[in-house]
């Protein structure tokens, strides 16, 4: 008997066309004609969908120049808005943990105050500042029409997430 004279079927079909490329995928299994797959078995299809996705896309991500090219830039721009980091760390990104944001981390930077975590959050860069020994974000940024919280602000920009790095500072 051949491969394709064994009868399957097809359990779950994805394609997904994104900026990290075209991901296809198909899931047969063996089956008897007029088999019909549990529920527990469709899930374990799926499960394995999920898995064999964010594995392959981390893999080429990982190869690929221009998300290094990116990271690099990224990594630049937000350490960039310290003037004078004594130690910046590297940890995962903060926001998304899914294969399109793994090679985008976010900073832990060590300052004379203390530590700030920096990292892009879709549209905005994090700011945050709890083991820092700076004011809560509402007193540093009374004026600001931005999400603030405790002791984290968002910045719509490299600018302005230097100008509040700045105050953070003083």
């Amino acid at each position: 008997m051949n491969a394709q004279d064994i009868p399957t079927t097809v359990v779950l079909g994805k394609t997904s066309i994104g900026s990290n490329g075209v991901f296809k995928l198909e899931i047969r299994v063996n089956t008897e004609p007029g088999y019909e797959l549990t529920k527990e078995e469709r899930r374990a299809c799926y499960d394995a969908e999920k898995l064999l996705e964010e594995a392959f896309m981390r893999a080429r991500l990982a190869r690929d120049p221009k998300a290094a090219e990116r990271a690099t830039a990224e990594r630049s721009e937000l350490i960039g808005c310290f003037p004078d980091p004594i130690f910046v760390e590297t940890i995962p990104n903060g926001y998304c943990p899914n294969y399109c944001c793994a090679h985008l981390p976010w900073f832990v930077v060590t300052t004379r105050k203390g530590r700030v975590t920096i990292g892009w959050r879709k549209r905005v860069i994090q700011i945050s500042w709890d083991e820092c020994v700076a004011a809560p974000a509402e007193e540093l940024f009374p004026t600001e029409d931005v999400t603030k919280s405790g002791r984290m602000i968002h910045a719509w920009s490299t600018e302005k997430a230097q100008e509040y790095v700045a105050t953070l500072l003083r």
